[in-house]
Parts: C-alpha cells; structure tokens; sequence
C-alpha cells in the first residue's frame, strides 16, 4: 500500500532537512514543509500539529495531530487520524541513504478503509501509475514498528461492517529483502484475538502486490492458521486450516453475529481446505476436509459476500448425523413432544444452493441409507428436495419446507415406497406392534416456535398401503375362538387406509385389512399432540353363525407408552345382535303395554312412550272429574 511508504517517505525527507540544517529551520517550518510534501505525493489534504526534533543519541521527530483526508466520493470522515508519531533513525544512517529505523511508534490511530459500489478504494493514494513501486522507496531497515491503542474499520458496499478495536501491533523488519514477523492483539467484540504473522516479501505486499504470508490467529473458542499468498488489497490463495473447540465463542469474539449452531452441524469445528479470496471479497474453498463435531464431510463451496452471503456448495460425506428437535429422538417418552423454543435464526444467516451426498444418515432419529439431496435457501425459507433416501429397506422422496420468515412453519410432501413399518415406526414413535412393507404418501403444514406446538398444529392427508404383514399383540382369529385380543399376532395379506390431520389429531375411517380367514375393518384417532390414540378394529368372519356372520370389534385405545388392547362388548352387540336386541325390546315392550292395560287401563300406541301414555290417561281422568264437579 502506497501511503504506508508515502509516509515513510516523509519522516525520511524531514529528518534529512532536519539533520543538514540542523537548529537552523524550525520545528514548525518542518511540519509544514512535511505537510504540504505528503499532500502533493498523496493527493489528500494532509495535516500535522506540534513537530519537535532530537538530535542525539537518535535522530528522531515527534508528531502529533496527524489527519489524512479520505477520498472525494466518501463521507465518513478522515482516512486516518493519529494522537502522536514517534520516529527515530540512526543518525549516520541518513546520510549514507541506507536507512535504519530505530523505532516507529504511532499512538492511537484510527484507520479507515473504504471501497464503494463501483470497486474504487480509498487507500489508492498518489498519482503513481505503473512501474516498479518498490523501485521509488528508500533503502532501509526497520528494528521496531508499533501502534498503540489503534482502531481499523472497514466498509465495503452491501456487507457487513467489519470494526477492529484495541490495536496493539508490533513489527520485526531488520533486513528490507527480507521477511517480516508481525505480533497484533485486538478486540473486535469482548474477546481479545491475538495474531502472528510472517511475511515473506514486505515490500511487495505493502506495494499492493501479493507476497508468502503464514499467519496465524487465536481466540477464545479456537485457532486459524493461514498459509499461501496474500496482498494487502484484499485477496489470498492458500491452505487455510481452522481448529474450532467452540464456534460459537469463536465467531462472537470475531465479531459476527452469534449463531446457536446445533450438535452435529458444527458446535466444535475443523477443516482443512484450499481457499481463494477475491477483491470483492467473493471466497472460493476447495478440497476441503471439513469435520463438524462427529461429522466428516468433503466440501467445495463459493461464496459471494453481501448483508447475506451467497453460497453455492456440493458436500460428500460417509455419515451425516443432524440433531433432533431439542435434543429428542423420535422415540419420545411419556412426558410429550419437547416444548423448548426452536432457535431457526440460522436460516436467515444466508442464502443458497447446496447439494449433498450422502452413504448414511441419521436425522431427528431416523436412520438412512444412501441419500441425495438439494436444499435452497433464500430469505429464511429453505426448500429440501429429496432426491432419494434408502432407508428401512425402502426409498423416501418428496420435499421438505423449513421456512422461518415470519415464525417457523415446516411443510412437505413425501412419498414412501417399500420401507419395513417396524422399524419406521418404532424410530418415529417407539410403535413396535406393526411389521410388513409399506408404501405411503404425506402432505403436512405445521407451525409454532417449538416441537409440541408444530405437532399440534399439523394438518394435511395422506395414504397407506402394506402387506403381508404382522400386527403385534393383537390376534383377531384367537377371539373367533374364544381366545383374549390383547396376546398373540394377527397376519394380515394386504392394508390399505387414507387419513387426514387437522390440528394435531389423525383421524381414518375406511382402514380394510384381508387376512387368511377374516377380513377386518378400522377407523378411528390418533392424537399426534398427546401421543395417544383411539381405534377400533372390527374382525369379521362371514360363515360364522351359520352364514349370518360375525364381527369382532377389538379397541386399541390409550398414550403411545401404554397402549391397551380389549374386546369392545357394546360395539360387538351392535355390530352381531342388533335384530335379536330389537325383537327383545318388541317383545319387553308388548309385556309392559299389556301389564298397564290391565292395572290401569292405558293403552300406549305405536310410535308412543309408556310415559306418554300415562300423561295422557291421567289428564283424560283429571278432565273427567272437573266435569262431573261441573255438573252439581
């Protein structure tokens, strides 16, 4: 960077004045000379306060008041501002031109650095236009360089502001065609972050050309290091290697938003990986090694900057295990679905399109084979397009909506081909009684800030179709039999159901199960939200009683945990007795309008109840009574 030498250049030309005019020009005279020298080499007004000169045992100046302009098109005030320099050469060394620094110290500098929407920067200073600028720069060394109490800030049109405060910095640079070994401290939020660097060609970097850098940084939360080619305008090509105990610690200290990243995605981070950084601050990362907590992933990923960056990714992984809701597996206990507030700021903290590949994994409890999937993300709202997921001896496709504009709502449609229904539903709800291939699709909406809340919200539809299969812990043949419904397995050849949800609560009424002896029919209530349910299961056996039929209704009732299963007797009247009940209360009812015919003369009509009947023999005898009073 030009300026960096510009001012240089000038703590040079006014030690010299100083040193061949000794007492004879004035402090004074001197600042203004130097002045008007840098703004004329500059090209921004420059101003400095009180300069004085020492003579021995170091030739040196003290600055204060230093304030360089920023550029034209900018109005967020000065480039650089500074309480004090100090500056002090080895006398002899002035007049045999190869310089030797003693000490630079700057006290308090406030640095601005600047690039607007048409890419012009505010640290291109001076009307240089080519050649070799480190051909114009003095010979000379450099013992010490500090800055105390300096702040950084940078702005860049469409991204974040980037603020460095507390600057402590210290710099090694004895020999000018060699390297330089830097040491910085500074607080971009409450955490101090230390930095080690070392420069290989200094003179080309700070000239605006790229040079070797190995650089290290570490914070509370973990450290980065840096090795490759770098320039001071912005731009690198390395290895970048990151060792992250804590990456949520790590970024606050940094100064970036806080992000509660789940376990699995990243809570403790380490990658190694080839980056490129652009001049606009676009980041290319390639054979990337990236281990997020348990997980181990091969990424390549370009991202664009921005209020919200851009990144465009393909990541290939052996397994891949994503947290649950909460930190609850499918199978949920008996204390209900976790009511814990859902944390979705993540899907705002970018945009993008990202595609993953996949030999297992493991998300809120299900487990899956080989997966390929597609998720976009754009303003808050992500889209997973399942291509394929083997699991359970089947394949899931369909799409998954997590969108968390305005509140989080979750969204999909799936389809389920040939997957084994035990052990899907015992990861998706600790439900064991089920086993067969089934196939299924699924429409859902739901919403709220936690899992119990979108649970009892859901709505949507769906379909089944399995067998053969087996149900557990309910045998529908043993009850033909005399046998109890609550032991045993019932075998079924094929199960077809339909079902749709609304707020929370599954209901079905057109279940068919075909089974080798029977045929069975179901309908009834699953309440996602409690976790319970309610459904009934009607056997039915066409020849049973001579030919008149026989159905068993068997009630699958109670929570999730403990599901009980009984014979229901009233259904089971109902369903097998219903003439046998009606001739019963024919035949009671005859012998009941008989006995008050006889005791008191009331005949009850077809149609009418006894109460009825009665009621009217008495007003008929109360009106009989009045009139013979009347007659008197």
């Amino acid at each position: 960077m030009r300026v960096i030498w510009k001012i240089l250049g000038l703590f040079v030309f006014i030690l010299g004045v100083a040193f061949a005019s000794l007492l004879f020009l004035p402090a004074e005279r001197l600042g203004r000379i130097a002045a008007d020298q840098l703004s004329a080499q500059i090209g921004r007004d420059v101003s400095l306060g009180d300069v004085s000169v020492s003579f021995w045992p170091v030739l040196g100046i003290d600055a204060g008041g230093i304030r360089i302009a920023n550029a034209d098109w900018s109005d967020a005030g000065a480039m650089l501002t500074a309480d004090r320099a100090e500056i002090g050469v080895e006398p002899l060394s002035v007049l045999s031109g190869n310089l030797r620094f003693r000490s630079i110290r700057v006290i308090a500098p406030t640095i601005l650095l600047q690039r607007n929407g048409d890419g012009a920067v505010n640290w291109d200073l001076g009307a240089d236009t080519g050649g070799d600028a480190s051909a114009s720069l003095p010979d000379f060394s450099l013992d010490a360089l500090s800055i105390t109490g300096g702040g950084l800030r940078y702005l860049a049109a469409g991204q974040t502001p980037v603020e460095i405060r507390n600057l402590e910095l210290t710099l090694a640079w004895p020999d000018r065609g060699g390297p330089a070994t830097l040491k910085a401290g500074f607080s971009p939020a409450a955490e101090p972050v230390a930095v080690t660097a070392q420069i290989e060609s200094p003179v080309a970097f700070l000239t605006g050309a790229v040079s070797g850098m190995d650089l290290e940084l570490s914070t509370l939360g973990g450290t980065g290091r840096f090795e490759g080619q770098a320039g001071m305008a912005m731009e690198a090509t390395g290895r970048l290697n990151l060792a992250l105990s804590n990456t949520e610690q790590f970024l606050s200290a940094l100064g970036q938003p806080s992000v509660v990243l789940p376990e699995g995605l990243g809570q403790s981070l380490s990658a190694t990986t080839q980056i490129a950084l652009a001049q606009d601050g676009s980041l290319s990362l390639r054979e990337g090694d990236l281990t997020l907590d348990q997980n181990r992933l091969s990424v390549s990923a370009d991202i664009r900057p921005g209020d919200v960056p851009h990144i465009s990714a393909q990541i290939r992984g052996e397994t891949l295990e994503l947290p649950t809701f909460a930190g609850v597996d499918g199978a949920q206990s008996a204390s209900g679905w976790p009511t814990d507030r859902l944390d979705a700021s993540a899907l705002g903290t970018f945009d993008g399109d990202i595609t993953v590949e996949l030999d297992r994994l493991v998300v809120g409890g299900f487990r899956f084979g080989q997966s390929l999937a597609r998720m976009t993300v754009d303003q808050s709202r992500a889209v997973f397009d399942i291509e394929k997921m083997q699991g359970y001896q089947g394949i899931l496709s369909g799409q998954f909506i997590a969108n968390n504009r305005a509140g989080l709502s979750v969204g999909g449609t799936l389809k389920a081909e040939g997957m084994e229904l035990r052990d899907l539903l015992e990861d998706a709800a600790d439900v064991k009684k089920f086993t067969g291939k089934a196939d299924a699709q699924l429409q859902f909406l739901g919403s709220g800030q936690s899992v119990d809340a979108i649970v009892r919200s859901l709505s949507g539809n769906g379909s089944l179709r399995a067998g053969p299969g087996v149900i557990s812990g309910m045998d529908l043949d043993a009850v033909f039999r005399g046998g109890l419904p609550g032991s045993g397995t019932t075998v079924f050849d094929d199960m077809t159901a339909s079902f749709a949800i609304e707020n929370g609560v599954l209901r079905n009424d057109d279940l068919v199960l075909d089974l080798p002896v029977l045929a069975a029919s179901g309908a009834g209530k699953v309440d996602l939200g409690a976790q319970s349910l309610d459904y009934l299961v009607t056997g039915t056996s066409a020849e049973a009683r001579n030919g008149r039929g026989l159905s068993v209704p068997v009630r699958v009732k109670g929570p999730w945990s403990d599901t009980k299963i009984s014979a229901d007797l009233d259904a089971a009247i109902e369903a097998n007795f219903s003439e046998e009940k009606q001739q019963l209360e024919r035949e009671a009812r005859d012998k009941v309008n008989k006995a008050l015919q006889d005791s008191l003369g009331v005949s009850v009509d077809e149609g009418q109840s006894v109460e009825d009947a009665i009621r009217d023999k008495l007003r008929g005898e109360a009106a009989k009574g009045l009139m013979q009073l009347l007659d008197r």
